[in-house]
């Protein structure tokens, strides 16, 4: 999402920031971990973040009925450079609501949790949260309140107002 930013600000063609770029021009697909994941059958539920962490684990919470608490210290985000911050790029905001990442979101039983390696093939894996019964999205602020994580990512079909 950083990489499409810059793009949209005109920001792109600065030798220095090529690296911010990577990842927008030749997105990873995590095609090992889901391997991994389908031999272990361990997989509940698994979406890619092309449309946004909010956006995209609203669809698996309505698909399956259930809801979401998500904390916010664990959330990786991208490391913005110091001339950049003053842009207001934010890198939770980016996180939560930037796609093309291409970043797998799953769930699975607290049973398989223990299985679970901390990385795989040199990508970290990172429990982000756990699924609830009650069929709220919730995300646990960095300074511990709890708000309702609303699906800012990208909707097609979401009305511009």
């Amino acid at each position: 999402e950083l990489g499409l930013r810059l793009i949209q600000r005109k920001l792109h063609k600065r030798k220095h920031w090529s690296k911010l770029l990577k990842k927008h021009f030749y997105p990873e697909p995590r095609l090992a971990l889901g391997e991994w994941l389908a031999a272990h059958r361990c997989a509940s539920s698994m979406i890619d973040t092309s449309d946004g962490l909010s956006t995209d684990l609203g669809h698996i919470c309505k698909a399956s009925g259930v809801g979401a608490i998500v904390s916010a210290l664990k959330i990786p985000v991208v490391r913005i450079p110091s001339e950049l911050q003053r842009t207001g790029l934010d890198p939770l905001t980016l996180a939560l609501n930037g796609g093309e990442d291409y970043e797998l979101l799953f769930t699975l039983p607290r049973k398989f949790s223990i299985r679970l390696p901390r990385e795989l093939e040199g990508v970290p894996l990172t429990v982000i949260g756990e699924i609830t019964r009650d069929k709220k999205v919730i995300l646990l602020g960095q300074d511990g309140i709890s708000t309702p994580l609303q699906p800012k990512g990208w909707d097609p079909f979401r009305k511009k107002g």
